[in-house]
Order: structure tokens, then C-alpha cells, then sequence
């Protein structure tokens, strides 16, 4: 790299930490991909399971990836993806989807039917998937489907289409492995030496000249075209199958489920345990560019050389529900209604990084959470209310709050804590000492459900659904109704003297302590504001349709982010130290840094810190020498800009340090490490390799 090719990256680097953009997290991940298809550089994803999924795109070799615009996009469990050089296809449960402007925007091209499979082959598009209906197929881009061909099963459905030349194989769910030679006219039965009892395909693939197919309890391989097949066993697990299969450059990988991946080199005659590949789960999924690999299991996963080494390749796609936001000195807490995936989930690296600390909690999602000395409080999706006194790590179930309750928000002060709830005669709840013990806070109040709680200074503030706001001014032992600005209206937030609600289709503010409201009828107006955060002077308040952003007090609002982030709910914002976390209704967590440093850029510095050993092999100490007293955190970039790990140092003393950075999950090549103190930038190169 030219050295002033060089400066201006290390002054890009510098100064795009002011001007940060909303990224998707890598999670809380889906983690479940069903089918990949390569379209030359671009690879897409079908994702989806437990009620929600998209499709995805990545124009980088599967580093990062990109959602694709749905009109409803977490309830489409996408289930595999075609194209056909002009039209995208996408088949979901129950309909399947063409896009004729790469996913920018969409028509149902086959409504009412479930495909499993498909494949471009021979100038259309096939599809299978449904039990008595064959195999279909498209020559217009999805205007017109019709049967393609006769020959195939009546009491299974085809869930794999794999094309060899001028063949097209058929794996059924039931009655085994199909071919057809002519053009999909007719179709025959092959492989005999699969026993019906193991009929079910699972996977089919080629290595060279030999053809592979799976059952779910063996691999089989055949050298003479498919006339004859015989088991591959050596070195893989007893009595165990492939969910996917994929060779390229000389390496053929199979996906094995909990038992992980496994490579042969040699066309399936021996096969090896790919390294870490038991941690990561198997592929249900694989495409290839290359030596370099890209798997989908418990996430999405990328190899550069072969499958020997794996790191996480997760970027944007996260796809859980995350109803609440907490962050915290040690991280940033997501709150999950998904429960299938994780009750709460945490961060400690700005979202680069995800796992779930649910122990102790029961399998309800979580609505909502809050913090108060060192306890950390949940409120659950019909299990009451759970505490934690560490971090997070284990919860118990809070004493005398109900057990089946629904709990809709949680606002603590010092040890004073309410919590809300619907469905209960006394829906306000009460606890003075951090969530141990509860009692109910209802006098004054109505029977009807709690939508949100907000302190104000040494004032409650609780609304009540359709009966408006009330006020306790004696911690909870009475409550009065005071003026509300729709009945329908929930507490956001204040902001220096001013107060935040929203209805509906409308933005209120009060600047006389809620005695009078203004409502916000332009840069809000139809839209409903669900969650609110401040990060500095700027105001950010998430909606039914994206983000918008004040940068004058809250007396104007403008869109902030992207149409990729406008497309979903978000229904919790959280900030701390200049980042900002915004969940969403289906894209999991979307992260920003919005802090404004006062970098200068006239003279940018080259070699601000000395890194060893460089190039590394998996770790580096860094050197460097902050002139001030205040937090650090350490931020290593790739070559796209993008951030691919954080640490978060606390604060240091003015002087000399050093940090140890390991880089076990990231892949080799050339990286950024950018080191933030107070207003100071010091970035400097790191190569990393891989042996």
C-alpha cells in the first residue's frame, strides 16, 4: 500500500468515528441458513426457523451481509434462494418471491406452496417441495410455472436439486435419489444400495469426477456416474449423515450437525474433523469461493483456506426480536422476545460479539430491563420478574411479583423500582429495595394496563392504557392523574427540563414539567414513537419505521440511518459513551458511534503506537501514550472500514500502556488498530497471518 494511500485511510480512520453510521451487529444471531446461492461475487442466504428469517446478501465473499428489503421481513422463514441472471427467487413457507432488481423490491410469483429446493439449470428455474407435486420449473423469470417432467415420487416431496452438466438430481423426503437426462422430460430412480428405510436425502455434491449423496445416516459415493454407490465411512461419526455438502480447490466439506464439519481431500475415501468446526456447529449450508469456505449453523462462519480455521462471518446478520436495550460499564444487555433463541443476550465489543446469559431464566422472552446499584432487573414475557446480581450471568425469580405476569416496563431510582404489567387487577408494582422483594402501587391508579413508567426527578410517572398519565410524588403510596396529551400517549424520556411522549401517529413534548403538551405534527406524523435515548445534546427516538434524531432539543426531527434500518420497528434504544444501541423488531441490534472528538487532521501521524509482533500470527501487544486522564478503547478495523473487534480498557492515567489484543476470530489480512482516549486518535497497521 502506497504511503499516501496510506495517510488517507489512516485520516479516513480518524475521522469517521465522529460521523458514525448505523451498522447491524453480528446478532443476536438467527443462526440458521438454509440454502446459499452464488450469483458470481455475490452470495445470498435463506435464512430461518421458529417464525422468522429473511434473505440476505453479501457482495464481500460472505465477511458481511446485508438484509433484503420484505413487506413484513422477520415473519418470512426463507427457506432457499435461485438466480437466474435476472430475476432473484426466494421461497418462503407458503409462497415463493421474485425480485427483478435484486431484492430492492418483490412480487409472489407462486402462491400457497412451500419450496425446499431450488436450482437455475438449463435456462429455468426449478423448484420442489411439495409431496405430489414434482418438481416445477420457470423459463420467464417466474411469470409461469408448469410440472417439469414425469417420473418422480407421488408420496414425497423433492428437498434437493443439484445440477451435474446436462443432469438435474432429485433428492426426495422418502423414496430416494431421481435424475433426469433429457432436459427434465422424464425422470428415473438410481442409487438402489440406499435402503428405503434411509430414503431421505439430505444433501447431494460432486468432487471431480465423483458424485456424493447423504442420507441422515450415511454418506454415499459413487465413481462411475451414479450406476454404482457405496458408503464413505473412514474417519467420519458412526451412523451419521451429511446435512450439506461442498467441494471447491481440491476440498469437498460436510456438514455433520452437533458432530460439526469434516473435510476430505482425497474424494471422500478418508475424512478429517475441520478444526473448531464442533463449536460452530455443522453446516446446513456451504458455498465456496475458492480455498475460502462460508457455512451457515449456529451463525455464519468463513474459512480462508480450506477448513482448517473458521472465525465468525456474522456481520449483519443478527434477526432476533429485541424488545429492550441496557447498557451498562461492562457491556450492552439485549433483551430477546424470541425466546427460542436467547432470553438476554450481551455484548461487550459494541455488538461485534454475542451470547446469550439466560441462566436461571424461565422460556419466556424478555420485555423489558433495568439496572439499579449492581442488580440487573428482567421483566419477562408472561414469567414475572428475574434478577441478577452478577452481571447477568444467573437469574432468580424476584419475590412476591407475580409469577404469570407481563411485564411492560421497569424504571428504577436508587433502590426504589416500578414495574408494570397488563392483565392484572393491580398492574403497578412496587419494590424498595433493588428488586428482591415486590408489593403492589396502585392507589390512585385504574385497573387498566401500564404502558410506561419514567422518573422525573424525585416524581413518578406511570402511564395508564386509555386513562392517560399519573404522578406519585411519595415513592408509589399515591398516585393522581395529571395532563395527559392523547389517552393512548406513553412516557419516552426528558431531556434537560423537557419531557417526551408519543401516541400513535404523534411526538409530544412538555416544557412546563407536563402541565401543557405540544404535539410534533410534521417531522414525526404518522409514525409511532416506541423508544427513546439521548447521546450528548442529540435526541434519538426509535419508531415504527426506523430512527430519527434531534439535534436541537427536541424541537425538530430528521431521519437518521438509512432505508435498510427504516424498514423495521424499533422498539428500544440504549446509549453510553458515545455509542448508541437501537433493537428492532426483526434485525436484531444496530449500533452507531455518535461521539463528537476534536481530531485534528492537518498533520496525521503515521506510526502514533508500535505494535508487536508485526505481522502476527494471533495476538499483538500494543504500545501507546495517551496525554490525558479518561477511558480508552481500542477498535480494530479492517480494510473496508469495517469494525471487527473493540476493547473496552476503562479509564487510564496520562502515560505509557500496553494491551494485549487477540485476533483468534478474525480472518488474515490487513487490519486498522484505533486507539480512542479523551479527544485523542492514535491509529497504526497490523498485518495478520495465518499458518
Amino acid at each position: 500500500m502506497g504511503k499516501r494511500l496510506l495517510i488517507a485511510l489512516l485520516l479516513h480512520l480518524s475521522v469517521s468515528v465522529a460521523n458514525g453510521q448505523w451498522v447491524q451487529t453480528s446478532g443476536p444471531s438467527l443462526g440458521h441458513v438454509n440454502q446459499f446461492c452464488r450469483k458470481g461475487d455475490t452470495l445470498y442466504a435463506a435464512m430461518g426457523d421458529y417464525g422468522i428469517g429473511s434473505l440476505l446478501r453479501s457482495v464481500d465473499s460472505g465477511r458481511s451481509w446485508k438484509w433484503l428489503s420484505f413487506p413484513i421481513p422477520y415473519q418470512l422463514i426463507m427457506q432457499t434462494v435461485a438466480h437466474d441472471g435476472v430475476a432473484l427467487f426466494a421461497g418462503a413457507r407458503n409462497a415463493l418471491y421474485v425480485s427483478t432488481d435484486e431484492g430492492a423490491s418483490w412480487r409472489e410469483s407462486a402462491p400457497a406452496v412451500s419450496p425446499q429446493a431450488m436450482i437455475y439449470f438449463g435456462g429455468a428455474v426449478y423448484y420442489g417441495g411439495v409431496i405430489n407435486n414434482g418438481v416445477k420449473r420457470t423459463f420467464d423469470h417466474g411469470l409461469n410455472w408448469s410440472r417439469a417432467g414425469t417420473g418422480l415420487p407421488s408420496t414425497s416431496a423433492i428437498t434437493q436439486l443439484f445440477a451435474d452438466g446436462t443432469k438435474l438430481y432429485a433428492g426426495s423426503n422418502g423414496d430416494g435419489l431421481f435424475v433426469t437426462e433429457d432436459s427434465a422430460k422424464s425422470w428415473h430412480s438410481v442409487a438402489p444400495e440406499i435402503p428405503h428405510t434411509d430414503a431421505y436425502i439430505t444433501a447431494i455434491g460432486r468432487a471431480d469426477s465423483v458424485l456424493f449423496v447423504s442420507t441422515p445416516s450415511l454418506i454415499y459415493r459413487s465413481t462411475d456416474q451414479g450406476s454404482t454407490w457405496q458408503t464413505t465411512t473412514i474417519g467420519l461419526p458412526t451412523g451419521n449423515g451429511a446435512n450439506a455438502l461442498y467441494y471447491s480447490d481440491g476440498v469437498i466439506l460436510a456438514g455433520l450437525g452437533s458432530y460439526g464439519n469434516f473435510r476430505s481431500t482425497d474424494l471422500g475415501n478418508t475424512w478429517s474433523k475441520a478444526q473448531d468446526s464442533k463449536a460452530i456447529g455443522g453446516a446446513t449450508a456451504i458455498a465456496a469461493f475458492g480455498q475460502t469456505f462460508v457455512i451457515g449453523s449456529s451463525g455464519v462462519f468463513r474459512s480462508p483456506d480450506g477448513g482448517l480455521h473458521w472465525a465468525p462471518s456474522d456481520k449483519g446478520v443478527g434477526s432476533t426480536y429485541i424488545t429492550s436495550l441496557l447498557a451498562t460499564s461492562y457491556g450492552v444487555l439485549a433483551g430477546d422476545l424470541d425466546a427460542d433463541f436467547g432470553l438476554v443476550w450481551s455484548s461487550t465489543d459494541h455488538g461485534q460479539n454475542w451470547s446469550s446469559i439466560s441462566q436461571g431464566l424461565s422460556t419466556i422472552g424478555v420485555n423489558a430491563l433495568a439496572q439499579t446499584s449492581n442488580v440487573v432487573l428482567a421483566g419477562t414475557d408472561g414469567s414475572g420478574m428475574f434478577r441478577s446480581e452478577d452481571s447477568g450471568k444467573s437469574w432468580t425469580a424476584a419475590a412476591g411479583f407475580p409469577a404469570n405476569s407481563y411485564v411492560t416496563s421497569i424504571a428504577a431510582s436508587g433502590n426504589i423500582v416500578f414495574a408494570g404489567t397488563n392483565g392484572f387487577s393491580m398492574s403497578l408494582f412496587r419494590s424498595k429495595d433493588a428488586g428482591a422483594t415486590w408489593e403492589s402501587s396502585h392507589n390512585g391508579l385504574s385497573t387498566q394496563d401500564v404502558t410506561s413508567l419514567l422518573w422525573n426527578g424525585d416524581r413518578a410517572l406511570v402511564s395508564i392504557s386509555s386513562d392517560g398519565f399519573f404522578s406519585s410524588t411519595d415513592q408509589g403510596n399515591n398516585w393522581t392523574p395529571v395532563n395527559t396529551p392523547s389517552p393512548f400517549a406513553i412516557l419516552l424520556g426528558k431531556f434537560n427540563s423537557t419531557l417526551f411522549a408519543g401516541d400513535f401517529n404523534k411526538l409530544y413534548r412538555s416544557m412546563d414539567d407536563g402541565a401543557s403538551w405540544q404535539a410534533d405534527s410534521l417531522s414525526l406524523a404518522g409514525l409511532r414513537p416506541k423508544s427513546f435515548t439521548i447521546s450528548g445534546t442529540k435526541l434519538y427516538v426509535g419508531t415504527t419505521r426506523g430512527i430519527f434524531r434531534s439535534d436541537d432539543s427536541g424541537r425538530s426531527f430528521v431521519r437518521d440511518g438509512d432505508d435498510d434500518l427504516a424498514a423495521f420497528e424499533v422498539p428500544s434504544l440504549a446509549s453510553r459513551a458515545g455509542w448508541i444501541y437501537a433493537g428492532t423488531d426483526g434485525a436484531g441490534v444496530w449500533a452507531k458511534y455518535a461521539g463528537e472528538l476534536a481530531v485534528s487532521t492537518s498533520h496525521p501521524t503515521l506510526n502514533p503506537i508500535v505494535v508487536n509482533p508485526n505481522p502476527s500470527n494471533g495476538y499483538v501487544h500494543v504500545n501507546y501514550s495517551t496525554k490525558s486522564r479518561g477511558d480508552v478503547r481500542i477498535e480494530i478495523v479492517d480494510e473496508l472500514g469495517v469494525l471487527r473487534k473493540a476493547l473496552l480498557l476503562g479509564e487510564q492515567l496520562s502515560g505509557e500502556h500496553t494491551a494485549r489484543i487477540e485476533f483468534s476470530e478474525l480472518l488474515a489480512g490487513h487490519y486498522f488498530c484505533r486507539i480512542l482516549s479523551g479527544t485523542e486518535v492514535m491509529v497504526g497497521k497490523i498485518e495478520l497471518e495465518r499458518h
